[in-house]
Parts: C-alpha cells; structure tokens; sequence
C-alpha cells in the first residue's frame, strides 16, 4: 500500500497544471506585494478631481438633481478638508463624523431650505470646528463631550422612566464608557484597529440592547445568525473595553494571515480538483491503469492508495499555501510576534469568551471545511471513475452550486437542511452554534456528510471493481 501511495504521489506531482498553479499564487501574492509596499497615496480622491465640473451642470431648479448638488458639494468640501490630514489621524476623524455634519447642514440650509437664519447658525457651528482643528486636541474635546453627555444623562435621570429615556440612558453610559476607556488608554478617535473597538461597543451595544427587546422575532436561522453576530461584536467589544486592551492601530500579521489563510477554501478547491480530476480518467484514457492492475494489488489497494494519495497532496498544497502566505505578510508587516498573541472569541456554546492558540484556531477552522474538502474529493473521484473524463468530473464539482440553488427552489425548507452541499459547511456552528438553514442541526449535519462520504466511497469502489478494463 504504501508503495503504491508513493507512487500515486509522484504522478499527482508530475502534474505541470499544478505547478503552474502555485506559480500563479505566488506571482499574485507578489504583486500584492508590490502594490502595497509602493503605494504612498490614498487614491480615494481621484473620483473627486472633476467634482467641480459635474457641480456646473447640475439644474438647481429641478428638486431631485438640487439634492444629488448638495450630497456631491458636501462631499468635495469635506474631502477638500481631508487632504491635509493622515487617514488615521484624530483630525481626519473628527472631520467625517462630525464636521461633514455640519457642511451638509450648511448645504441644506442655503440650496434646499433656503433659511438664512438656520445656515448661518451652522456657518458659526462651522467655523468653530475649522478653528478647533487648527491645534487639535482630542483628548480636551474628549473631556468637553464627557461633560455635555454627564450632564444630559444627569437631566435625563430626574425626568420619568420613558422607554425613549431609558434608551438614551443607556446610551449615553456606554458612550461614557467609551470616553472614559480612550482617555485612560491614550486611544484617540479615528479610524485604527485600536480606535475601532470603541466604535464597536457603542453601536453593537445599541444594537445588542434593541435586538434583546423581543426574543420571539427572530425565529429564522438566518435571523438567529444575524443576531448572534451582533451579540458576539458586542461581547468582544465589551470584553476589551472592560480589560483595557489595546490593540495595534493596524491590522496586526496575525489577523491578516489567519484571515487569508481560513478564507481560503476555493483555492485549495481548485488544488484539489487539478489533483483529483485525472486521478482515474487519464489512468484509462492513457491505458495505463492496464500496467497497473496486472501487478499483484487488489482493484480495493488501487482505489484506497489514490484517494489517500489525494488527500496527502492536498495538504502538502494547504501547507505551500500557508508557507507562502506566512512569507507575504511577514515581508508587509514585518512583526511576526503577533502570531503568538491569542485569538480572543464567544463560543455561544460556552456562552463565555474564549481564547484559542493562533495555530489551533486555524486547525479548528481547517476542520470545519474538512467535509466539504472531503465529498468533493470523493465526488470527483466517483465521477471520473464513471465517465473516464477528467473534463467531467471536473465540471461536477464547480456545477453544484447551481444544482442546489436550482433544485432548492421547487424544495422545503426540511429537505433542504437534508442537502450534503447544506450540510458540509460547519463555519456557522463554529461562529453561531447553529446552522445556516432550518430543521437542521451539528448532529445532524454530522451524520448526513458522513453518510455522503462513506457512500460515495463504496459506490466509487465498487464501480472501480467492476469496471471492465480491457476495452481501455
């Protein structure tokens, strides 16, 4: 058996179209690569160079083009601002979550509304902020809004208990909240890694406290998904905020590579099927499965020793993958010591916050695809086994997607959580605790993709035994 393995292992890597393909990878990733280590301006305001000129042939007696002239005005004006500033400076943010603001209502005022009073009220709100920004200080502006919203929450408390009250009750502590963790981390508003789980906490507490008003709403799966995943922003948010944790102001190595390295199911789908489309076909169309059998192993040691060849090819392609991949974002980033920091995660099935090993929560991520991986290998193999043709057992794989979406339609929502293809994907249990489709469970997606293995193995084999191999 082993011999043959080996010798299965050899043809796979033989194989030029699977050479060409890490090629292609590797000059992707390196021209990535290139890109982002050459860019030294944000392009973002390229769209805007002709603003001026669109802004002339607008008609601003007509109601619907006055509010397209005001949306585009305000924008240039604000990115007229931001071109002094760093993307991820306090200045840059300050300037869209609350100097757009009043541009717009400026804008408002003077084109639409028409009310003198009104815009030069917001002219003065304007020219205050401009003059704010010329010696920025976050941290005073931080301590002016930390008194304003002491002082409403203060207000606010006297008054009756209002739902509407209680809300912006709420609110307002965990904004305080919010404020009171910048200051005492040093983290300022902007657009940073760190930055952002302030911003987090504010709107998926709000979010979290709206959502958790009336449980019986959400009575769908996907309704669930979409309500976990707020809860989960939330809970991680909180946690950080209530530990002190400060992350990198970047996207650390470690985030970048185990997102690309996880995400990357379809390419080690392509792999598999340059490895597994031929194994069977070309062994008949070449004649050479003849040569084969006339040695002394069994149709069965044939059959196992090319799957199992199959499988140690692919992984030897996923390990190519993550080497390359590793390589790339030390290179960009050049501080791989974030890669032993810990991944920090709520298991809805723990109802608690979890930590995982950086290389373990990609293994448990790499398990999760596992059954996908897996049926299709075999699926490929009963195809080609079948037919002969590469071709064909190729075009199985990428056309089940369009089967199941076009058989889904005529189908209830109880044969369809039956569905191997809506059964292989166990990355909503891993995030969730639930799956993506109703009536459906880890159990038993569990059972029905391992059913779908072990019968497309057996009938795999047994029309390999069967085969008549003469006419080949």
């Amino acid at each position: 058996m082993i011999n043959l393995v080996k010798n299965e292992l050899i043809k796979i890597f033989s194989k030029k179209g699977l050479y060409i393909y890490g090629i292609i990878i590797i000059f992707i990733m390196a021209f990535n690569l290139v890109v982002e280590k050459t860019r030294v301006f944000d392009n973002s305001f390229t769209y805007y160079n002709t603003s001026e000129e669109r802004l002339s042939k607008y008609d601003l007696n007509n109601s619907e083009e006055l509010e397209w002239y005001v949306d585009e005005k305000s924008d240039l004006e604000k990115f007229k601002l931001l071109e002094d500033y760093d993307s991820k400076s306090p200045e840059y943010y300050y300037i869209e979550k609350e100097v757009f603001a009043t541009i717009k209502k400026m804008n408002i005022y003077k084109y639409i509304e028409k009310n003198d009073e009104l815009f030069n009220e917001a002219q003065e709100e304007y020219n205050n902020q401009i003059k704010l920004l010329e010696d920025y200080d976050w941290r005073l502006k931080l301590e002016e809004d930390k008194k304003s919203l002491e002082d409403e929450l203060g207000e606010l408390k006297t008054q009756g208990n209002a739902e509407s009250s209680d809300d912006r009750i709420y609110q307002i502590e965990c904004e305080l909240e919010g404020i009171r963790y910048r200051l005492k981390n040093n983290v300022a508003p902007s657009y940073t890694h760190s930055s952002s789980i302030v911003d987090d906490y504010i709107i998926y507490s709000e979010m979290y406290r709206a959502m958790n008003k009336d449980e019986s709403a959400y009575k769908s799966n996907s309704e669930l998904i979409e309500k976990r995943n707020t809860e989960k922003r939330y809970y991680l948010a909180k946690y950080n905020i209530e530990n002190d944790i400060v992350m990198s102001n970047d996207i650390s190595f470690r985030d970048d590579f185990v997102g690309d390295v996880t995400g990357a199911v379809m390419l080690y789908i392509i792999a598999m099927v340059i490895i597994a489309g031929g194994i069977f076909a070309e062994e008949f169309n070449k004649g050479t499965i003849k040569q084969l059998l006339i040695k002394p192993y069994s149709r069965t040691k044939i059959y196992v020793s090319k799957i199992l060849a199959i499988f140690i090819a692919l992984l030897a392609f996923i390990l190519f993958y993550n080497t390359i991949a590793f390589v790339f974002y030390w290179i960009l980033d050049g501080n791989i010591s974030t890669i032993f920091d810990p991944i920090i995660d709520y298991s809805f099935r723990k109802n608690a916050i979890v930590e995982y090993n950086t290389f373990g929560y990609i293994f448990i991520r790499y398990l999760s695809s596992l059954p996908q991986l897996i049926i299709l290998i075999l699926l490929c193999v009963f195809i080609g086994v079948i037919t002969t043709n590469t071709v064909s057992s190729v075009i199985s794989v990428f056309c089940l997607d369009f089967i199941n979406a076009l058989i889904s339609e005529f189908l209830s929502e109880k044969i369809i959580a039956l569905i191997p293809m809506n059964c292989w994907n166990f990355d909503t249990y891993l995030e969730f605790g639930i799956s993506a489709y109703n009536y459906s469970s880890l159990g038993k997606s569990l059972f029905i993709c391992s059913l779908t293995i072990i019968i497309l193995f057996i009938l795999g084999l047994i029309i390999f035994k069967r085969k008549d191999i003469k006419n080949q």
